[in-house]
């Protein structure tokens, strides 16, 4: 059938125009092709003016910081860019909330929480999370909040370090409970050397008396100048002498020499000899 060239122009023009308006009038999609879902990718941002997680709501469409997409490309003008380093923090995608704030409280890199801590192995520092690189309590690095480190430690000028003399060493402060260590006795809040009463160098005896072979001399008990019982010395209370010596007029004395007792064979070294039990020297 003859169709009038007039009308068949009138009927392009109408289908073309159909056509514009069902285009424009056709709702956002997706990256899957499907209704656009608000919060997601290059939809319209949640009424809260939020994105799902690791978008961010610019000017009411939730995109991908810095305009990228899942691949690393730019949602513009589809070029590639360069990939996020290793070494991105994770802050850097944003919480979604669309505030503009890209880093949450408490992660590495980002503020702290409002006392002062961050999260698990992360430290505060001047209002920032950062790595723990100086455990607080440890040799070396800052005491505690109340002034106090680990152990032995002890903290000066707000850093924690080895006592100059450590608490229960010899000549150092006893333990908070009066100890110190093994050996040690806690006199004064300083420890010294175990003394115990008899002995060289310690208190004497209740009696006033000493261990055997020393003498009290002003409490303390001390080795004599000339030991009882050595040569030359004063003789044992019973008026014997070491082996080899005997006792003459309480002075100990070497058997068969000048001036002291004939040996037990009432003999004398040469060329001493015995008269009436002392050796002596020989008539002319």
């Amino acid at each position: 059938m003859y169709s009038d060239p007039m009308n068949l122009k009138l009927e392009l023009l109408v289908g073309f125009g159909l056509g514009l308006l069902v285009a424009c009038g056709t709702p956002a999609s997706s990256d899957d092709g499907d209704a656009c879902p608000i919060g997601k990718h290059m939809c319209e941002c949640l009424s809260d003016g939020s994105c799902d997680t690791n978008l961010q709501c610019v000017d009411g469409t939730c995109v991908f910081p810095g305009g990228t997409d899942e691949t690393g490309t730019t949602g513009t003008t589809g070029t590639e860019t360069e990939p996020e380093t290793d070494t991105a923090s994770e802050a850097e995608f944003g919480d979604g909330d669309g505030d503009g704030d890209p880093c949450p409280e408490g992660m590495l890199g980002c503020a702290c929480y409002g006392n002062a801590t961050c999260d698990e192995d992360l430290m505060c520092e001047d209002g920032t999370c950062a790595e723990i690189v100086c455990a607080e309590g440890t040799l070396g690095c800052p005491c505690y909040g109340n002034m106090t480190c680990e152990g032995s430690l002890v903290c000066e000028a707000e850093t924690c370090v080895e006592p100059v003399c450590p608490d229960g060493q010899e000549g150092c402060a006893c333990y908070g409970n009066d100890t110190c260590d093994d050996g040690l006795v806690c006199e004064g809040d300083v420890c010294v050397m175990s003394c115990p009463e008899g002995q060289e160098g310690c208190a004497c005896f209740g009696n006033m008396t000493c261990n055997v072979g020393l003498l009290c001399e002003m409490g303390t008990c001390e080795a004599p100048l000339c030991p009882a019982g050595d040569v030359s010395c004063d003789c044992y209370p019973n008026m014997t002498c070491n082996v080899g010596l005997a006792c003459l007029m309480g002075s100990c004395c070497v058997e068969g020499e000048l001036d002291c007792a004939c040996d037990p064979d009432m003999a004398c070294a040469d060329p001493l000899v015995c008269n009436m039990g002392i050796c002596e020297q020989p008539d002319p």
